[in-house]
């Protein structure tokens, strides 16, 4: 059987309109499937962004008690920002040298780009610029907090602490950017 073309003056039909009454129920369940899997996802990573900020508040809430637990058997400093560090930046840091134990405690960071990362170093011989070992690294949550515990830290001649921001690749032993914060001994106890 042979295909006829159009007559003159009548339209061809719309394939838009054909195609979506061809789906039928099928269709509808398919779309209905689409939004949903939208919808999980979006819900999914709501979740996720919850979960992010409660692990940031565990670590905070940990370095906290940790911080309350060594206070009577620890050394504190109080960290205060230096002229190239960020205004308004404070912190403290405890440490138990029986325990062995180290908890930080800072706000006022500023979020650092990627592959860089703040570091706690111990800097043997006073206040710096005396020499310095990594005793660490963290970074800061979204508000500017930043919470540390870390146990395991040997015991040494630990007389200031400071910190620096770093490239992630940065591996010298002491530092090789400035001193953003610096930490004086505070009582304790």
């Amino acid at each position: 059987m042979a295909v006829r073309p159009p007559r003159a003056g009548t339209a061809a039909p719309r394939a838009g309109a054909a195609g979506l009454r061809g789906l039928g129920w099928r269709g509808a369940v398919a779309g209905f499937a689409c939004l949903v899997t939208i919808g999980s996802l979006i819900w999914a990573l709501g979740l996720r962004t919850q979960l992010d900020n409660r692990q940031a508040d565990l670590v905070a809430l940990r370095a906290l008690s940790t911080a309350a637990a060594l206070r009577d058997n620890a050394t504190a400093w109080t960290l205060t920002a230096t002229a190239e560090g960020p205004a308004g930046a404070i912190g403290n840091v405890f440490y138990s040298e029986r325990e062995q134990r180290l908890a930080l405690a800072a706000t006022g960071l500023p979020a650092l780009p990627a592959g860089q990362s703040y570091r706690l170093w111990f800097v043997d011989g006073g206040q710096p610029p005396g020499s310095a070992r990594l005793a660490g690294t963290f970074q800061t949550s979204a508000d500017g907090s930043a919470a540390l515990v870390m146990p395991n830290v040997p015991p040494g001649s630990v007389v200031g602490v400071a910190v620096t921001a770093a490239p992630d690749a940065e591996t010298s032993p002491e530092p090789t950017t400035p001193y953003l914060l610096v930490g004086s001994v505070s009582a304790a106890g």
